[in-house]
Parts: structure tokens; C-alpha cells; sequence
């Protein structure tokens, strides 16, 4: 098996790899068979403020492919976003950069209109000794009112294992245990019969209940 090789990136090349996360620069991406389907745009046109444990405030207007943004009341930001909807219910999953920091800051947000809570994950992208790590905080929030949020720990994904299939070009396998998740990827069988390579990571893991149901 192939040894894996990580490729060293300066903070130069983050910030040129942030600055073309573009619809354009997206669709015409070489893993544009992985594009997802379901984007959506039902936020368009609308103001959202969300109010985070700590009494931290931020505050969105969202248009079609683009969002701005406020920290506590301050300076605005302009940031490409993505929105996923889920099938089931009224849930929302919305990504977006925060490039007005270095470094940069990522922020993944899930918006529950009907209960009015959000779940609000920051990841700090790079640290000057190594700039592929990533440090991760997660608050809890209530969206349009400051009120109590009710997300919790949970145990329920430990000791389970779910493969993630992207098109027909490659799967990851997650195996969750404890304080930690597992993830490798391969080809699937049917483009690649008889695969061998593949790459193995360990990251931290949390575990936060949104269906309180």
C-alpha cells in the first residue's frame, strides 16, 4: 500500500483556496460529481438573528448565493453560503466561511425554525505551527428571541458505524467511539472491484441531540 503523503499548505494558500469558493468555482470543481442535489434557497430575502449561550449575537441577511453577517451588533461581512434542507422536517443545515479573521474561521449552523433553537459549530481553520489543524467549539442558541436552548450531549451514535456514499466515486466509512470518530475512505466496489488503498484518520468527536421529539 502506497504510504499517504500530506500536502503542506501556507497560510497564503488557505486563503487563495477560501477566496475561490465561488457557485462558479464550485460547479466547475474535478469533484463536481459529489455536488449535492438538495441545496437550497428558501432563506433568500430574509433576516435571522441568533442568540448563543454566553450572550453572544449574530445576525444574517440572506440573499440567493450570498449572505452578510454581524457579530454583536458590529461590522458586516459579505460570505458565499450553502443551505441543505432536510427531507423530514423543517431543518435546516447552513455553511458559510468567516474570512475577516486569521485565520480563517468556518461556521457550521443548524437553524430549527419550528422549536426556534440553533446549533452553531465554529471551526478555527490553521494554527501558525500547523495549518491543517482544525479546533472546533459548539454553543447552543435560540433563533429571533434570547431565550433558554435545550441541545444536549448524546451517547447515541457510540459503538455505531455509518457509510457515507459520494456518487460512485469513493465511500467513507465512520466508526464513532467515545470521544472520538474513526473515518477511512475507499473506492466503492463497483467502480474499483478489489480495492485495496485507502486513507485512515482519527479526529475528536462530540455528539450534540437536535431532536428533542
Amino acid at each position: 500500500m502506497p504510504a499517504n503523503t500530506v500536502t503542506v499548505l501556507t497560510r497564503k494558500d488557505i486563503i487563495n483556496t477560501c477566496k475561490r469558493t465561488t457557485p462558479e468555482e464550485y460547479t466547475a470543481a474535478p469533484c463536481r460529481s459529489f455536488e449535492k442535489k438538495n441545496l437550497s434557497n428558501d432563506l433568500a430575502g430574509r433576516d435571522l438573528t441568533i442568540h448563543l449561550q454566553g450572550g453572544k449575537e449574530i445576525s444574517y441577511h440572506f440573499d440567493r448565493h450570498y449572505l452578510t453577517w454581524s457579530e454583536d451588533g458590529g461590522e458586516t461581512h459579505e460570505e458565499y453560503y450553502e443551505l441543505l434542507k432536510l427531507a423530514r422536517r423543517e431543518v435546516y443545515l447552513l455553511h458559510h466561511l468567516r474570512t475577516h479573521v486569521n485565520p480563517f474561521q468556518a461556521m457550521t449552523v443548524v437553524l430549527e425554525p419550528e422549536s426556534g433553537q440553533a446549533t452553531v459549530v465554529f471551526d478555527r481553520i490553521g494554527k501558525v505551527s500547523a495549518t491543517r489543524d482544525v479546533d472546533r467549539e459548539i454553543l447552543c442558541g435560540t433563533i429571533g428571541e434570547d431565550g433558554s436552548c435545550h441541545q444536549k450531549e448524546t451517547e447515541d451514535l457510540v459503538c455505531k458505524t455509518i457509510d457515507w456514499k459520494f456518487g460512485d466515486d469513493a465511500i467513507i466509512h465512520t466508526s464513532y467511539v467515545n470521544c472520538e470518530c474513526l473515518a477511512f475512505t475507499s473506492p466503492a466496489p463497483a467502480a474499483m472491484p478489489g480495492w485495496r488503498d485507502y486513507f485512515m484518520t482519527f479526529n475528536p468527536a462530540r455528539y450534540v441531540s437536535l431532536d428533542q421529539d
